[in-house]
């Protein structure tokens, strides 16, 4: 192989898809396994499934804490000895694996046999099934076959990312070859044995895909939902409590919440332990509903519909700043469009939206059959049109920048009022009458039912929380806020977001590859990728031998926790792992990364 060729070649498209992730790490339960190998294996297979807590770590790293014959798997030996029991006529292992029903799955985790000898399984393949298709039909619908390598060791986890989500039942583990080094006795300085195949534990990480948290106000309850309902430290501070609007800035990350029955505004900050919450505004009399955020002139809207306008509120202290708009009878529902400088208001006395500039000119008054009942307010992410919910109808309706006529864009709801999208797109809505928060479409994030009655919904990432895409963390190390994901800070060609990703700084046009491509004396391949810990992507490494035609690579990433913001992603394959020959003179390769829902 000839060293110089081993050349990277730039990343591959990249997508903006950074995200957050949650810090902890929980497994699959897994029902049951079963061996080909079973009816002369040493230590059964059933050691291999006794999970976190019995034979590893239930915290990160999570390196095993138990080895022994009820904790380890492995075959019976070839003989006489040694020997290289892929060189005998015994059966190639296969491991069949059942989660009890469709699980989402996104990376499988590995603990080697042992380190003192060669008999751990070296490398494995994967099939999956689904509930329906059963055991008899691995690989129909799901076309991904990876395999992986697996160390020498025993008390680490292996963990091997598949780079995207799938749902299966049923996982078929392959395991096509071990350590086995020549002559196997050790007496040439290898590691004796290879004369079995061992595994010691096998397990699959629950994909941390509950990235963004969910805030949902309701009669007498609020309720700030990531992950599993009703674990919230707000939860136990803000109960009991009549809220009707939730707003969260996304500059600071502070939480609005109005109380229409006591003219208070009040303003929480999650970023501490113990949330810290206070009143934001006291005005005596005022009946606020909906809030708006103008992040840029510093500015908080609150619809009241005692005075029937919208009061501007200072957010640097909580300082009346005037209020606009007449004609209203109990407006419901503010939002401000940040593209466009306006607002839009949804009037339940009237039936109608209105659209203003935020000086306070009206720009559109809509009234008609779409707008009986009007409550929530959304502005599409991805090409600015308005969305709005008709609680008596219904219905969502979408009307696009240009004006027009509404269209239908979701219906048969029951009582639908706030609405709100996620970081990718997708549409949520507070659905009244069934206490429900509906999802139109995939989702990545975790909805409730205990949102009876539930009036306003705003969906925020804690770590990116003006929404750009960016960690905020790696904005402040980078050159602050006011980045955009598709620009170049420093003019060294790659775009912010691909910095972000691969440990790049705006700060210097100095960067590092984010890739490195090196090769033992073993003839493994081994790319390094530093992969930003908060982001959710899908990895593709890409081989060819001329730079013209590309094959996507079977073997999957593994995975190391790093201390700062990355993580360290390695392949690791041979060139005849991945369908070369042994003597190929030239291999390239690509990363490719994309988002991963």
């Amino acid at each position: 192989m000839d060293q110089k060729a081993r050349t990277i070649v730039a990343a591959g498209i990249f997508f903006s898809n950074l995200t957050c992730y949650l810090s902890a790490t929980s497994f699959h339960q897994i029902d049951s396994i079963t061996s080909n190998t079973s009816a002369t294996d040493l230590f059964p297979v059933s050691g291999l499934i006794n999970g976190a807590g019995v034979d590893f770590d239930v915290n990160p790293p999570h390196d095993s804490i138990s080895f022994s014959a009820s904790s380890l798997w492995v075959t019976v030996d070839c003989a006489p000895l040694p020997c290289d029991y892929y060189a005998e006529a015994l059966p190639i292992p296969v491991l069949t694996i059942d989660l009890g029903t469709d699980r989402p799955l996104n990376e499988i985790s590995i603990w080697g046999y042992s380190s003192t000898n060669s008999n751990g399984a070296k490398r494995a393949s994967l099939r999956f099934a689904t509930n329906a298709e059963g055991t008899g039909n691995f690989a129909n619908s799901i076309n991904f076959n990876p395999s992986f390598p697996i160390l020498v060791g025993g008390t680490e986890r292996q963990s091997f990312a598949f780079g995207r989500t799938l749902t299966a039942r049923y996982v078929e583990v392959t395991l096509t070859d071990n350590h086995f080094i020549a002559p196997g006795n050790g007496s040439n300085g290898e590691l004796p044995g290879g004369d079995r195949v061992g595994l010691g534990e096998i397990a699959f990480a629950v994909p941390e895909s509950d990235l963004d948290q969910i805030f949902v106000t309701a009669p007498n309850e609020f309720s700030l939902k990531s992950g599993t309902p009703g674990t919230s430290a707000l939860n136990e501070f803000l109960s009991s409590t009549n809220y009707w609007a939730v707003e969260r800035s996304s500059v600071s990350g502070i939480i609005y919440l109005s109380v229409p029955t006591d003219g208070k505004i009040y303003q929480v900050d999650p970023s501490v332990d113990p949330p810290t919450i206070s009143i934001f505004v006291d005005a005596l009399g005022a009946v606020f509903h909906g809030l708006a955020v103008n992040s840029n002139d510093g500015i908080l809207y609150a619809a009241d519909s005692d005075s029937d306008t919208i009061k501007k509120y200072a957010l640097s202290d909580g300082q009346a700043d005037g209020s606009l708009g007449t004609g209203f009878i109990r407006p419901n529902e503010v939002i401000f469009n940040e593209a466009t400088q306006q607002l839009t208001i949804s009037d339940s006395g009237t039936d109608s939206l209105y659209i203003y500039t935020k000086s306070g000119t009206l720009v559109t008054a809509l009234s008609n059959s779409t707008t009986d009942g009007a409550w929530g307010l959304a502005i599409d992410p991805q090409n600015g049109d308005l969305l709005y919910s008709s609680h008596d109808l219904g219905i969502i309706y979408r009307r696009g920048q240009s004006g027009g006529a509404a269209t239908i864009e979701h219906q048969n709801l029951q009582g639908p009022r706030g609405l709100g999208f996620d970081r990718w797109g997708g549409l949520y809505c507070v659905e009244s009458k069934t206490g429900q928060v509906k999802t139109f479409g995939p989702s990545p994030l975790t909805t409730y039912t205990t949102a009876a009655g539930g009036r306003d919904i705003s969906i925020l990432a804690d770590c990116d929380l003006d929404g750009d895409f960016l960690p905020d963390a790696w904005e402040a190390s980078s050159g602050g806020s006011g980045l955009t994901f598709m620009g170049d800070a420093d003019g060294d060609g790659i775009v912010n977001g691909i910095e972000a990703a691969t440990g790049g700084s705006t700060l210097t046009s100095a960067d590092g590859s984010p890739v490195d491509f090196t090769r033992n004396s073993d003839g493994e391949f081994l790319i390094t990728h530093q992969a930003l810990k908060k982001s959710s992507l899908q990895y593709t490494l890409w081989l060819s031998t001329d730079l013209i035609s590309w094959q996507a690579a079977e073997t999957l990433p593994s995975q190391v926790e790093g201390t700062g913001l990355y993580n360290t992603w390695n392949f690791r394959f041979t060139p005849e792992d991945e369908g070369f020959p042994i003597d190929t003179p030239r291999l390239f390769s690509r990363l490719g990364l994309e988002p991963s829902l």
